[in-house]
């Protein structure tokens, strides 16, 4: 086989040392490894037509593609968050299938009538995301939570766990890896019944001193994280004794809570929308006290997420703080499901459902 005779051209997402960049390195290093591959990138959008299989990313409820490819025969691998609009289902039929990244995701096609849609989950890289030993018993119990900060991760969720629980624990430390690069995106944070939401300063450090005091966190027992290198979150990770994912609604398996649970940490997540494909009780706390949220854009329906109780996340921080020995079996179990989501596995299934050997 040779680079000159493509078996598969991909068009994903290639910025970037996280989220989609992550899943796209992923992606193309795996994919490359199993038939001759050839990344697309369309800037100018007039459509490409290719002389092989194209994979190409949908994003949001429009399902819009990264680049628009077509190949001899398309499949659209669709992450969306949102209600998926009847331009979306149009835009549906232009591909042989949609490769849905959460079974949520798929649920969400066959309701709106693209019958043609199917499972396709991404994975972790299991070299850089192994168990780690066990954290030395030093100053405190750390909390760990993760994602861009936005109100559909939840993070309003775990600042007002966090300021019930400081008051209780002289010695839980929350350790946030929270920036986000599209601040457009922390609006909705200011809807949050939970939180006041200010963000101030002209650091990221700053703007998060500030959303912690107005929120009657100590600063002193949280580390902010700065924008880390995807290699070197094993080493953070490592540090701390469980993961807090109280997400409103994820349309993938999120990378980030799978990347700590591969590390062999505890986590606490919202049973609900993606977490689903990866969580079960046996690898988790589950939180399944949820209530259904759904928000309005213009007075339409924009998206229908799930609503997590800040007292069930204290609970379960509390649970896990008082049972150490316990949620470390957790974590082991974690590490262990999630060597069958791994980025060799997610390509072999993309190219099993495309029917590319």
């Amino acid at each position: 086989m040779t680079r000159s005779s493509p078996k598969l051209y991909v068009a994903l997402p290639q910025e970037g040392d996280f989220g989609w960049g992550i899943v796209s390195r992923g992606f193309m290093q795996e994919f490359d490894k199993l038939v001759p591959t050839t990344p697309v990138r369309v800037r100018d959008g007039q459509v490409r037509l290719v002389d092989a299989p194209a994979f190409v990313c949908l994003g949001s409820g429009d399902l819009t593609p990264v680049a628009e490819v077509r190949g001899t025969r398309s499949y659209g691998h669709a992450v969306f968050e949102t209600a998926l609009h009847e331009k979306g289902v149009l835009r549906a039929q232009e591909y042989e299938k949609i490769l849905c990244s959460s079974s949520w995701c798929r649920d969400r096609c066959l309701e709106a009538g693209i019958a043609h849609a199917d499972v396709l989950l991404q994975g972790i890289d299991p070299v850089l995301f192994h168990p780690a030993p066990s954290r030395r018993q030093g100053r405190g119990f750390v909390v760990f939570s993760g994602g861009k900060l936005e109100y559909r991760k939840g993070q309003d969720v775990v600042i007002k766990a966090m300021q019930i629980l400081q008051h209780r624990y002289d010695d839980i430390l929350l350790v946030t890896a929270w920036v986000n690069l599209w601040p457009h995106s922390m609006e909705l944070l200011r809807k949050s019944p939970h939180i006041t939401f200010e963000v101030d300063g002209d650091t990221w450090e700053e703007r998060m001193r500030r959303l912690y005091a107005v929120n009657d966190l100590d600063p002193t027992r949280i580390v902010t994280m700065s924008l880390v290198p995807n290699s070197l979150m094993r080493d953070v990770y490592a540090q701390t004794d469980i993961g807090v994912f109280p997400n409103r609604c994820e349309g993938g398996t999120n990378l980030v809570m799978m990347e700590y649970m591969a590390t062999g940490r505890p986590v606490i997540g919202s049973y609900a929308t993606g977490h689903r494909d990866v969580l079960s009780s046996e690898n988790a706390l589950l939180l399944t006290d949820l209530k259904q949220e759904r928000l309005l854009l213009n007075g339409k329906p924009f998206a229908d997420w799930v609503s997590p109780s800040v007292d069930e996340v204290v609970a379960a921080v509390e649970y896990a703080y008082h049972h150490r020995d316990e949620i470390q079996k957790l974590g082991k179990r974690a590490a262990c499901d999630m060597l069958r989501f791994t980025w060799e596995q997610s390509a072999r299934n993309a190219l099993r459902l495309m029917d590319i050997e």
